[in-house]
């Protein structure tokens, strides 16, 4: 098999773009499809919603990488979008929880609730806040708010950064995708034709299209049916092994071959004529 050819920057960073845009997608999918199937378990109709268009930001980023599959720059604009969407809709939702905090209802409904539940197991709510969180009972209200605007607000300071961080690296790449897109589409790897089927110890030698050198694989296949090699065959492999254009493993191969079949007089002659002419003579 031919060597591949080497990517080029733009190629690379385009590989890169596909697999990260592929990977962001797929978590938005799963974890915020998981989400919203929780929260409607749970009843939360809000929750659900926000984790449907969070799913919503993932299908646009597949569908902004299965354009760039098909060689079209518009992906980028579509990876960029997918990763806007996914930043308003949490910036909204967390914005919308930083403003419901209602202080009144926690402490006329849910604190003497949890009084209540205390009591019936036999404990004390207020030693359990002073023992557990280091709180003192009138002071729990603004521990919670406290923890309550952290922590969404931590959601929120990442989400800027990773999905605003995310938004830009797509962005600042869009012309160097579009020119690993507009480059021609060349088949990076040279598929060798299929092996003959043995069918007999001689059989034709192939070319590659266009001619000029033979097949390795194909003088090997001969050797190993048992056919007696020609002369431009035995000098075509002596010449691409000492030139490095043969891989080892294809020299080990037709060494292997000709240990099980041996070599005729004449191959010999002409296989020690290759080696004696392959270097330097005095």
């Amino acid at each position: 098999m031919a060597a591949p050819t080497p990517l080029t920057p733009a190629e690379v960073t385009l590989a890169r773009v596909k697999r990260l845009g592929a990977l962001d997608a797929w978590s938005y999918v799963v974890i915020a499809g998981g989400g919203a199937i929780g929260a409607l378990l749970f009843g939360d109709l809000v929750g659900a919603i926000v984790g449907l268009l969070l799913v919503v930001g993932g299908f646009i980023e597949l569908r902004g990488v299965k354009r760039l599959k098909k060689r079209d720059p518009e992906g980028m604009k579509l990876l960029v979008r997918a990763e806007l969407w996914v930043l308003a809709v949490i910036a909204v939702y967390c914005a919308r929880c930083l403003g419901s905090f209602d202080a009144g209802y926690l402490h006329d409904d849910v604190l003497p609730h949890a009084r209540e539940l205390a009591s019936s197991l036999g404990a004390n709510f207020d030693e359990i806040v002073r023992d557990g969180l280091g709180v003192a009972p009138d002071q729990l209200i603004p521990y919670v708010r406290k923890v309550f605007f952290l922590l969404y607000g931590s959601v929120l300071l990442v989400t800027v950064i990773y999905q605003g961080g995310m938004a830009l690296y797509f962005r600042r790449r869009i012309p160097i995708v579009t020119e690993a897109l507009s480059a021609p589409h060349e088949q990076r790897w040279q598929k060798p034709p299929p092996m003959p089927p043995p069918g007999g110890p001689v059989y034709a030698l192939r070319r590659p299209a266009g001619g000029g050198a033979f097949f390795p694989q194909d003088i090997i296949a001969r050797k190993r049916d048992g056919a007696e090699l020609t002369r431009d065959e035995i000098d075509f492999f002596v010449r691409g092994t000492v030139d490095g254009k043969f891989a080892d493993y294809q020299a080990s191969a037709l060494l292997m071959a000709i240990f099980w079949r041996g070599l005729s007089a004449q191959e010999t002659a002409w296989l020690t004529d290759a080696m004696m002419r392959s270097g330097d003579t005095i």
